[in-house]
C-alpha cells in the first residue's frame, strides 16, 4: 500500500524547474530530467510564435525581417541572448518580456514548431540534401526550390498550390485572408534568421506585397532533424510517495551500473544546512581542517531524522507556516521551497515552533471561507491569479502561461486608460473571465406552476429506495453510478413550446429519464412560440391544442401526459406538430376533441406564462435545480444533464456530511436559499460579453459621477447605465431600477450615468447634483433618485427634496452650475443603436443595447451582482533511463546518487463521438488518427460513457478518420448539417486537444448494429451480456477465427500483463518463462508501457529473439472525467479491468490476461486455473494449472521467499533468467566498447 501524505502534511513534490531538479541529502542526490520525443527547436521560432499571438501579429514578420542566427541557433546561450535582445525591441513592457522568457523557459511553443516541422515531413522534405535548408513548395505538381534563383517569372506562372491553409499558418500580407483564393499561393519552409530563408523571404515577402502570390512561411530546421537527444523540457513535477514495506516488493538482485549522472557537468557547491564550506575553504585557508571537521559534524546531525509521535505532526502544516512569516520577505519563497521540497529533514525542528493563536484562528477562518466560496477542502490546494482561481489538480503551468498572457492584455488596456498603481491592482483583482469553482447561478423554481410528471417521495416506482440522505455518502456499485435515494433532490425542468421540432429530442429524453428511473424529478413549463396565441382556440393554433391536451391529461396525473407528447411525436414521424396531429391522437384517445379545444386558452390552470416572466425565462430552457442546461442539442444535451448533476451532487453531499441538510429538511427549500439562486434569470445578462478594452483612449474614467449606496466602503460593483434618460422613458426605467437595486443590496455599489444626449436634461442633472450633494447620506439620496426617475421623464425633480430630507439650496445650486458631458464613451457602447437605445456595463460585463419593448427590474441587478462577484489527462509520459527501482527507493541502500530520466513520448488526443440522428454514442467505432506519411499511425475504439476516444499522437497536422471495415462500412463523419466531411485536427500545444465527432450512419445502412455476434438470435442477450464480453476478451467466447489487417490472427496466444518495479518485473519474467516452456503455440506478450522501468524494456529485445516470442507495448492515460485514483495499485488494477477493449489494436481479437506473479504449471485453463496458497488447500495444488504468488496477510511473507518455497521449478527458472541477464549485459557492455573504440579511431 501506498501513502501520499498531502494537505495536513505539506506535500513533498519535485517540480522540474530549468532542466532538473533534485532532492538534496548530505550524500546523496535525487535527479530526474524530462526531454521531447522530437528535437531541439530553436529559440527564435518559439519566440516569433509567441509574437503571433501577442498584440501586434506584424511583429512575426518584423522578426522575420531583422533576426539574424548568431552561431548556430539551437539552443546556446548566445542564441539565447540574442532572440532576447532582438524580440525585445517589439515588446514594450516589462511584463512582455518576462513573458516571453517565462514562455522560452518553459518551451511552450516548442509543440507548434514541431507541427510545422511535421508538415515539411508529410510533404516529403525530410529525403532532401542537407544543402537545401530552405525550401520553397510551389504545390505537388512543382518541384521543390531549393535557391531563390530558380524562382523564375516562367516558374511562377506555372504554379499551381491547391494545399489549403491550416487556421494557425502565417500568411503574408498579415490583412490577407488565409482561405481567400489567390492566384498563386507559395509556402516557404525555413528557419528565420538564416541566410537561406533570407534569400527566399526578401523575394517572398516583395511579390506578396504586391498581391502577386500568397505567401505562407512553416517552420523547417533540417539543421536538426537528425538529433535524437530531445528537448529538455521544465513545469512538469514529479511526486515522491512514502510507501508501506508491510509486504517486502524489493529485488534482491544485483543493480548493473549505478554510478550516478550528472546533469550539467561540474555542479555548484551545494549549501549543508546554510554553510557553503567550500567557499569558506577559499577564503579561510588557515581554517581548512577546522571547516571540515565542522562539516563532518553537521553532516551527522543531519543524517539522523528524530522519529515524530502522531500528536507532534497534527500542527506541522501551521508550523511550517508560523516559521514561513516570520521569515524576512526576501527569504520567505525560498524558505517556502526548502521546507516543502525537503520536509521530512525539516520535520522535526518544525514540531518545537510555537504557533501564535491568531494564526491558527486565522487559518481556521480562511479554510472555512474557501470551503464555503469554492467547496475547498482544507486537504486541498488552491491557486489564485488576479481573482481568479485554478485547481491545481487539473491546472498545468502552461494553463498558468496562458491565463498570465491575457491578464497582461488587460493590464495594458487599463493602462491605456490612465488607471495604475492601487486602482488598477483593485480592478485586476474581479473575476472578469467567471472562472470560479462555485455553482453557476441558477433561478429560483419554487411554486405550483410547473407540471410535475413524476413524484420521487411518493410514486410506487420508486418504493425500493431509501430515503435517507445518507445513502448519497455511500460508495456506489460501479464507477459513474448515480445514487438513488427516494427524495426529490434533483428537479430536471424543461420550459419549452412542445410543437417545435426543436423540442422533440428534449422531451424524448425526458421520458427516458424517467423509464429508466434516473434520480430525477421532471417537470415541464409549456410556452406557446408566439404571444399571439394567447385567446386563440386549439383548433386555430398548433401551440395551444398542445397545451391543451396535456392540461386535459394532466389532470390524471403527468406522466399520462409525458407519455401522450412523446406518442404524438413518433406517430407524426418526429416533426412539428399541427393541430391536425393533437386532434387525431385525441381521437385515437377516445377523447372528446371539441370539449378539449374548441375554447380560448388563457393559461388560467397553471399560469405556464407568468411564471416565465417573472423569471424572464425565455423558451427552450431546461433547468437542474435552477441551472440552466448550457447545451441543448440533441447530441450534447443528454451529456450536459449529466455534468450538471454530477456537479451539483458534490456540492450537496458536502451538506449531508457537514449535517447543514437533515432528512427533515425541505429539500427543495434548502435548494432555493443557496447563495447562486436568484430571482430572474435573465438572459440578456447570461450571455452578456467582457469589456471595456475598446473605449476611446481619450475617455477617463475619472469623468464619471456615481452616486454610491454605501458611502464610507469600496465598491464591488459598479454600474454604468448608458442612454438618455431624459428622452428614453426605457433608460429612466432601468435607472430606477438599479436605484431601487443599490437601495436593498448590502453590496457596496456605485451607479454611474453615461449619458447619450449633449443636451443634459432635468434627470440627468438630478442625477449630477445629487451625486454632490448627497455626502454620506446614500439612503435618502437613493431614494429620492428613485423616485424621480420612476415619475420619468417631464416630472418635478424638486418636490420631492423635501420628502427626502434634502436641502433644496445645495441641491439647486449643483443642479444649475453647468455641465458638460463627455459623450465619448456612450457612443461607443450604443455604437448605430438609435439615440435610445439604452446599455448597462457593470465591472466588466456589457449588456444591450437592450430591444426596445425589454424590461430591466431590479431582480436583474441582483442576477448581475451574482455574476460579477464570482471569483485536462493531455500528455503521456514514460521512463526512458534508471538504473535504481523508482517503485522502492532506499537512499540507505543505494551508494550513489539517484538518476532517472523521463520523456514526453506523446501528446493527446481526448474525444467524444455521437450519431448525429440520436445523439448516442456509436459504442465500438473504430477510428484512427493518421497523416500523408503514417495513415494509421495510431487507432482506438469509442466507448459507451460519453462516447469517450482518445488517441496518442505527436505535434502535426492529422486527419482523423474511421477505421476501413465495418466502421466505415456503416458510418460516416458529417458536420453541424449532417454534409460528410474530412476531420482535421491540429497538436500544437502542449495541453490536452479534445475533439467533437459527429458521425451518421450510411444510406441503406440505418437499421444495420455495428457490433454484431455469431450468436443464434436466441442466445443473442446472452452473448451480449456481462459474461459474453469477459469470455470473448479472454478467448473463450467461441468466435471464429479472425485475420487481423496486420496478419494477426487466433492462432497465436496473446497475453497481457502489468507489472510495477523491479521486483514484479523479475517476476514477470518467469511469469513469461513458464508460459513458453509450456506451449508450442506462438505467443504474443503484451505489457502496459506507463509502469515498466528502462531496464525491463532494454532486455525485451534480447530475450524475445533467445526464446523466440513477440511483444508490444501499449499504454493508456486514465481519462480526466473517469474517478482518479491515488494509490498506485488501484491504478494498476484499473489498468487491468476498465481499459482492457481500448488498450491492444483493433485487430487483436482476443487476448488473456496473467498476472506477473503467476505461474503456467501446462495446460488448458479450466477451473483450477489459479491457484493461490492464502485460500487453497495444499492438497489441490498437485491439480494446479496456473500458481498465483498472492500476499499472506497473516505471514506477511515476501515475494521472491515464497516463490521458492511454493514452486518447485520457480528457482531453475530465476537461475536461467539470471544467466540470460547476466549474459546480455556483458554483451551489451562489449558492444558499447567496440563502438567507442570505433568513434575514437575514426576522431
Amino acid at each position: 500500500m501506498e501513502k501520499s501524505y498531502t494537505g495536513k502534511f505539506l506535500p513533498w513534490i519535485l517540480v522540474l524547474i530549468s532542466v532538473f531538479t533534485s532532492i538534496v541529502s548530505p550524500s546523496q542526490k535525487l535527479s530526474a530530467v524530462l526531454r521531447t520525443q522530437w528535437p531541439q527547436t530553436p529559440f527564435v521560432l518559439e519566440a516569433a510564435e509567441f509574437l503571433a499571438e501577442g498584440d501586434t501579429p506584424d511583429d512575426f514578420w518584423r522578426l522575420a525581417d531583422d533576426f539574424e542566427t548568431v552561431e548556430s541557433s539551437g539552443v546556446k546561450r548566445s542564441s539565447y541572448e540574442a532572440v532576447i535582445n532582438t524580440v525585445n525591441k517589439f515588446l514594450d513592457t516589462n511584463s512582455s518580456q518576462s513573458l516571453l522568457r517565462m514562455s522560452l523557459s518553459l518551451r511552450s511553443y516548442s509543440p507548434k514548431v514541431e507541427m510545422f516541422r511535421e508538415m515539411g515531413r508529410n510533404r516529403g522534405l525530410s529525403s532532401l540534401p542537407s544543402s537545401c535548408a530552405a525550401v520553397l513548395d510551389l504545390g505537388p505538381d512543382s518541384d521543390f526550390l531549393c535557391d531563390p534563383k530558380e524562382l523564375t517569372e516562367e516558374v511562377l506562372a506555372n504554379a499551381r498550390n491547391s494545399e489549403k491553409p491550416v487556421d494557425v499558418d502565417h500568411v503574408y500580407p498579415v490583412t490577407s485572408d488565409p482561405r481567400e483564393e489567390s492566384p498563386t499561393t507559395v509556402i516557404l519552409y525555413g528557419e528565420i534568421g538564416t541566410p537561406s530563408f533570407k534569400a527566399f523571404h526578401n523575394i517572398l515577402k516583395e511579390l506578396a506585397s504586391n498581391r502577386r502570390i500568397r505567401y505562407i512561411l512553416r517552420h523547417w530546421t533540417p539543421s536538426v532533424e537528425t538529433d535524437d537527444g530531445g528537448l529538455f523540457l521544465s513545469g512538469f513535477g514529479v511526486e515522491l510517495q512514502i510507501k508501506s514495506t508491510e509486504y517486502k516488493a524489493q529485488d534482491d538482485s544485483k543493480v548493473d551500473g549505478g554510478s550516478g549522472h550528472s546533469l550539467t557537468g561540474e555542479q555548484d557547491e551545494e549549501a549543508v544546512q546554510g554553510f557553503y564550506f567550500q567557499k569558506l575553504k577559499s577564503k579561510n585557508p588557515n581554517l581548512t581542517e577546522k571547516l571540515e571537521h565542522l562539516r563532518s559534524h553537521v553532516i551527522d546531525s543531519m543524517r539522523e531524522v528524530p522519529e515524530l509521535k502522531v500528536w507532534q505532526l497534527q500542527d506541522l502544516s501551521l508550523q511550517a507556516a508560523s516559521r514561513i512569516m516570520a521569515a524576512p520577505r526576501e527569504e520567505s519563497l525560498s524558505l517556502l521551497m526548502s521546507l516543502s521540497q525537503d520536509f521530512p529533514k525539516h520535520a522535526y525542528s518544525l514540531s518545537r515552533v510555537k504557533v501564535d493563536p491568531d494564526l491558527k484562528k486565522e487559518v481556521q477562518l480562511n479554510n472555512k471561507f474557501l470551503e464555503n466560496r469554492y467547496s475547498i477542502d482544507k486537504e486541498d490546494g488552491y491557486l489564485d491569479i488576479n481573482g481568479m482561481p485554478f485547481d491545481l489538480d487539473t491546472t498545468s503551468v502552461f494553463a498558468l502561461f496562458d491565463e498570465l498572457k491575457s491578464e497582461r492584455k488587460r493590464m495594458a488596456a487599463l493602462h491605456s486608460h490612465g488607471l495604475s498603481g492601487a486602482v488598477l491592482s483593485s480592478l485586476l483583482a474581479l473575476d472578469f473571465n467567471q472562472k470560479s469553482r462555485e455553482p453557476s447561478t441558477g433561478v429560483d423554481i419554487r411554486g405550483n406552476e410547473i407540471l410535475y410528471f413524476n413524484d420521487i417521495e411518493s410514486d410506487a416506482i420508486y418504493k425500493g429506495w431509501n430515503r435517507q440522505l445518507i445513502e448519497l455518502l455511500r460508495p456506489t456499485m460501479y464507477p459513474g453510478m448515480l445514487r438513488t435515494v427516494r427524495r426529490n433532490i434533483f428537479h430536471l425542468v424543461f420550459i419549452l413550446d412542445p410543437t417545435k421540432e426543436t423540442s422533440i429530442p428534449l422531451m424524448k429524453l425526458a421520458e427516458s429519464f424517467y423509464v429508466h428511473h434516473f434520480p430525477l424529478r421532471i417537470g415541464a413549463v409549456f410556452l406557446p412560440a408566439d404571444e399571439a396565441s394567447y385567446g386563440k382556440k386549439g383548433t386555430e393554433d398548433a401551440s395551444v391544442a398542445m397545451l391543451q391536451a396535456i392540461e386535459h391529461l394532466a389532470a390524471s396525473g403527468g406522466q399520462k401526459a409525458l407519455s401522450f407528447i412523446t406518442d404524438l411525436y413518433q406517430l407524426n414521424g418526429n416533426r412539428e406538430v399541427t393541430v391536425g396531429d393533437v386532434t387525431a391522437a385525441l381521437k385515437a384517445m377516445k377523447l372528446d376533441v371539441d370539449a378539449i379545444l374548441d375554447v380560448p386558452y388563457n393559461d388560467e390552470k397553471y399560469h405556464w406564462r407568468d411564471f416565465a416572466a417573472s423569471r424572464a425565462l425565455i423558451a427552450p430552457k431546461v433547468l437542474m435545480n435552477g441551472v440552466p442546461i448550457q447545451k441543448l442539442s440533441k447530441d450534447e444535451f443528454e451529456d450536459g444533464v449529466l455534468i450538471e448533476l454530477s456537479t451539483q451532487l458534490q456540492k450537496i453531499q458536502r451538506s449531508v456530511y457537514d449535517e447543514e441538510l437533515k432528512d427533515d429538511d425541505d429539500i427543495l427549500t434548502y435548494l432555493m436559499e443557496q447563495p447562486h439562486i436568484v430571482p430572474r434569470l435573465n438572459d440578456r445578462i447570461l450571455s452578456a460579453r467582457n469589456g471595456p478594452w475598446g473605449l476611446p483612449p481619450s475617455f477617463s474614467f475619472k469623468d464619471v459621477v456615481y452616486v454610491k449606496s454605501h458611502p464610507k466602503r469600496v465598491p464591488v460593483l459598479t454600474l454604468w447605465v448608458v442612454g438618455d434618460v431624459d428622452t428614453s422613458s426605457q433608460a429612466a426605467g432601468v435607472m430606477a431600477a438599479a436605484l431601487d437595486y443599490a437601495s436593498e443590496t448590502v453590496t457596496p455599489v456605485r451607479i454611474g450615468l453615461l449619458s447619450s444626449s449633449a443636451d443634459p436634461g432635468p434627470l440627468t442633472k438630478a442625477f449630477m447634483a445629487a451625486s454632490k450633494v448627497c455626502g454620506d447620506r446614500s439612503g435618502s439620496c437613493l431614494e429620492y433618485l428613485s423616485s424621480v426617475f420612476k415619475a420619468g421623464i417631464g416630472s418635478d425633480v424638486f418636490a420631492p427634496l423635501k420628502e427626502h430630507d434634502l436641502d433644496l439650496l445645495s441641491f439647486n445650486n449643483a443642479f444649475n452650475s453647468p455641465l458638460t458631458v463627455d459623450l465619448r464613451a456612450a457612443e461607443y457602447y450604443l455604437k448605430g443603436a438609435s439615440k435610445t437605445g439604452v446599455m448597462i456595463v457593470a465591472n466588466s460585463l456589457q449588456i444591450g443595447p437592450l430591444r426596445a419593448s425589454e424590461e430591466f427590474k431590479p431582480d436583474d441587478f441582483i442576477l448581475l451582482e451574482n455574476l460579477v462577484n464570482k471569483g485536462s489527462a493531455d500528455k503521456i509520459l514514460e521512463c526512458t533511463e534508471a538504473v535504481y527501482d523508482l517503485d522502492n527507493i532506499r537512499l540507505e541502500e543505494i551508494p550513489t546518487d539517484v538518476f532517472a530520466s523521463f520523456q514526453l513520448a506523446y501528446l493527446l488526443l481526448e474525444g467524444h463521438c455521437f450519431e448525429a440522428s440520436s445523439g448516442s454514442p456509436p459504442r465500438g467505432l473504430e477510428v484512427t488518427l493518421g497523416s500523408t506519411r503514417e495513415p494509421e499511425a495510431f487507432d482506438t475504439i469509442v466507448m459507451a460513457n460519453l462516447g469517450y476516444f482518445q488517441l496518442k499522437a505527436r505535434p502535426g497536422v492529422w486527419s482523423l478518420r474511421i477505421r476501413e471495415g465495418r466502421s466505415l462500412d456503416l458510418y460516416r463523419i458529417v458536420d453541424d448539417n449532417g454534409l460528410p466531411m474530412e476531420k482535421e485536427v491540429l497538436i500544437s500545444s502542449f495541453k490536452s486537444n479534445v475533439e467533437k465527432l459527429r458521425v451518421s450512419k450510411r444510406e441503406g445502412k440505418e437499421k444495420e448494429e455495428l457490433l454484431v455476434t455469431d450468436e443464434s438470435s436466441e442466445d443473442e442477450e446472452e452473448a451480449n451480456g456481462i459474461w459474453g464480453s469477459i469470455t470473448n476478451t479472454i478467448g473463450f467466447g467461441g468466435k471464429k477465427d479472425v485475420v487481423g489487417k496486420d496478419g494477426s490472427s487466433d492462432d497465436v496466444i496473446n497475453v497481457f500483463s502489468v507489472a510495477s518495479g523491479h521486483l514484479y518485473e523479475r517476476l514477470l519474467r518467469i511469469m513469461m518463462l513458464s508460459v513458453l516452456k509450456h506451449t508450442k503455440t506462438p505467443v504474443k506478450f503484451w505489457f502496459l508501457k506507463n509502469y515498466l522501468s528502462p531496464t525491463f524494456k532494454k532486455l525485451l529485445p534480447p530475450m524475445a529473439e533467445k526464446y523466440g516470442f513477440d511483444y508490444a507495448l501499449v499504454e493508456y492515460k486514465w481519462p480526466v472525467w473517469l474517478h482518479q485514483q491515488t494509490e498506485k495499485q488501484r491504478i494498476i488494477w484499473g489498468y487491468k479491468i476498465l481499459f482492457l477493449d481500448v488498450l491492444f489494436p483493433l485487430s487483436v481479437k482476443k487476448i488473456i490476461f496473467v498476472d506477473a506473479d503467476q505461474i503456467v504449471a501446462i495446460k488448458s485453463l479450466p477451473q483450477e486455473w489459479l491457484w493461490c496458497e492464502t485460500w487453497c488447500s495444499d492438497e489441490s495444488k498437485t491439480s494446479a494449472k496456473t500458481i498465483d504468488l498472492c500476499n499472506n496477510p497473516k505471514t506477511k511473507e515476501a515475494k521472491l521467499h515464497a516463490a521458492t518455497r511454493i514452486v518447485a521449478e520457480w528457482k531453475d527458472y530465476d537461475e536461467e533468467l539470471k544467466s540470460f541477464i547476466s549474459d546480455t549485459r556483458r554483451n551489451q557492455r562489449e558492444s558499447e566498447k567496440q563502438e567507442r573504440d570505433s568513434l575514437r579511431d575514426e576522431l
